[in-house]
């Protein structure tokens, strides 16, 4: 199931574009600010929290599809572990 499903096509595609132009150190915080309105931003993020058990599900689904994603996440994980602070 294609996690982006629900979001309207104009989010998608503003959100694509985003992913597109993505600097080594951006922050996912900073392509949602910058790709959407603060009222999108806001309706986003409470559409996600309110859904983070299905959210973490789609990861885990999607990352069996992507490897690519697969890895960004175990790299991720790993710095956490070691304390490494992560853009947000």
């Amino acid at each position: 199931m294609n996690c982006f499903k629900k979001m309207s096509l104009a989010r998608r595609i503003a959100l694509s574009e985003a992913v597109k132009n993505w600097d080594r150190d951006e922050k996912i915080g900073d392509v949602f600010v910058a790709s959407f309105s603060k009222a999108v931003v806001l309706e986003i993020y409470s559409e996600f929290i309110n859904n983070f058990t299905a959210a973490m599900e789609c990861a885990k689904q999607e990352s069996k599809r992507k490897s690519a994603l697969a890895d960004f996440l175990k790299v991720k994980q790993v710095k956490q572990s070691l304390g490494v602070s992560l853009p947000v």
